[in-house]
């Protein structure tokens, strides 16, 4: 007996009361939402193949340093960035879901930092880049939202993306709409062809300005840090790789996790960098999973990148070109079952023994009994003695020497003798025989 009207009618209210406030917040998530190009046209590409051999999957680190078209050259392997900015354990789950709906890898690298395993959330930006490709697949992007909120309890933040990343005016609106509606059209005029940033395919950003790694440690120093954390991995994040590892099984791809390459100065200054990296591979080993530490990469295999870093974490286009040359090498022998640990540190103490340089100085300034006291200091590896020197620098860029090499890191002068100037240290190691070494600091004085 088929239903009265009445309680068709009824069902229909019932509902659209579900219904109707669904598609009003699908429409706000989409329409009054910032869109993220770089994102969308690397996962429309990765829907529109089905070729993928080799996926590498990670945050921003991988879609600026891995060149997925250098690494298909030099492995024969199609392979493809899957990169989602901010990205951590959560959402390196839900892209590889995705990715499967349409590929088949018979290899996955995990491209992972530190951070990922230490930290107890994901930044909510992976979610809003993430969102309207997992929109089209509810369970997936279901899960992925448990994951998140069940560490931050941010249920209504992460349904209501668009109040975080709300967009600027109507033109953020009118693009959003172009690109979704004619993607080819709007690609063309969206920049990723000639900006800063260049999308060459296969979910790779080239970034073409110069780096200015050390550029970028002069204005903004790195020091010691005091540790902040635990570097113990975090219990969520374990779960979450051996949840990652059992995915990858079920569709056939072997797993390699690949920790991020990294300036010299990050492992020197940040408490615990290294440390996570060495309770990863730890953790790794344990379950069986192959774990390689790009950071630990002996100088012969990778040559030192740092001048290539366009800030502390992403490399410049040449310098992906390079480290991506290298990478396809270290692939390429172990899947032919070479050796490959003759290419790494055998630890992280080895690898800090090893650094026989200095990154980056800088100048702190204090006062006492009437004099100005500035006082320098420098990352550097464990077997190097700085030695500093200071220079009042002109306009023009003229020196003038206050206090040549010592071991001494400190000027004094009087009180306000330096005001309106410009302070320079050098800092070298003992024995160097550069007359203007590249790592200094400046201090403008008031």
């Amino acid at each position: 007996m088929s239903p009265s009207p009445q309680k068709r009618r009824e069902w229909l209210r019932f509902f659209a009361f579900f219904l109707i406030p669904i598609l009003v917040l699908a429409a706000a998530n989409t329409l009054l939402m910032r869109s993220d190009a770089h994102t969308y046209y690397t996962f429309l590409e990765i829907t529109q193949r089905s070729d993928i051999d080799l996926a590498l999957v990670g945050s921003s680190i991988v879609f600026s340093d891995f060149n997925a078209n250098i690494i298909t050259e030099k492995t024969g392997l199609e392979t493809f960035d899957v990169t989602v900015g901010h990205m951590s354990m959560p959402g390196a789950l839900a892209a590889t879901r995705l990715l499967y709906k349409t590929n088949r890898p018979r290899y996955v690298a995990l491209v992972v930092e530190s951070d990922n395993f230490t930290k107890t959330t994901e930044d909510i930006q992976a979610q809003f880049r993430l969102a309207p490709f997992l929109r089209k697949h509810p369970l997936i992007y279901l899960r992925y939202y448990l994951d998140l909120c069940s560490q931050d309890q941010k249920y209504l933040d992460r349904i209501l993306l668009f109040k975080s990343f709300f967009v600027r005016d109507l033109e953020d609106v009118r693009h959003t709409i172009a690109m979704h509606t004619n993607p080819e059209a709007y690609f063309a005029s969206s920049g990723l062809l000639d900006g800063v940033g260049v999308y060459q395919g296969r979910g790779f950003l080239r970034y073409n300005a110069v780096g200015n790694g050390y550029d970028a440690l002069r204005f903004t120093p790195l020091r010691p840090q005091q540790a902040d954390d635990n570097p113990d991995l975090h219990e969520f994040s374990k779960k979450k790789l051996l949840e990652y590892r059992a995915l990858c099984e079920k569709h056939g791809s072997e797993l390699l996790v690949i920790i991020s390459p990294n300036a010299t100065a990050q492992g020197l200054g940040r408490a615990g960098f290294l440390e996570k990296n060495a309770a990863l591979a730890e953790f790794c080993r344990e379950e069986s999973i192959p774990c390689f530490d790009m950071s630990l990469a002996r100088p012969e295999f990778i040559p030192l990148l740092d001048s290539h870093y366009h800030d502390w974490y992403h490399l410049d286009g040449e310098g992906a070109d390079l480290f991506s040359e290298k990478f396809a090498d270290f692939l390429n022998l172990y899947l032919a079952g070479k050796p490959v640990d003759h290419l790494f540190y055998s630890s992280m103490d080895e690898y800090l023994d090893a650094i026989d340089f200095i990154t980056n100085a800088w100048i702190d300034q204090s006062s006492s009994d009437g004099e100005d006291v500035f006082t320098a200091d420098c990352l550097h590896g464990r077997t190097v003695t700085p030695e500093y020197a200071f220079y009042l620098v002109g306009d023009d860029a003229s020196h003038e020497l206050l206090q040549d090499y010592s071991s001494d890191n400190t000027y004094r002068c009087a009180s306000g003798s330096l005001s309106g100037r410009r302070l320079r240290v050098y800092a070298r190691p003992v024995g160097s025989q550069e007359a203007l070494p590249l790592v200094y600091a400046d201090l403008i004085l008031p």
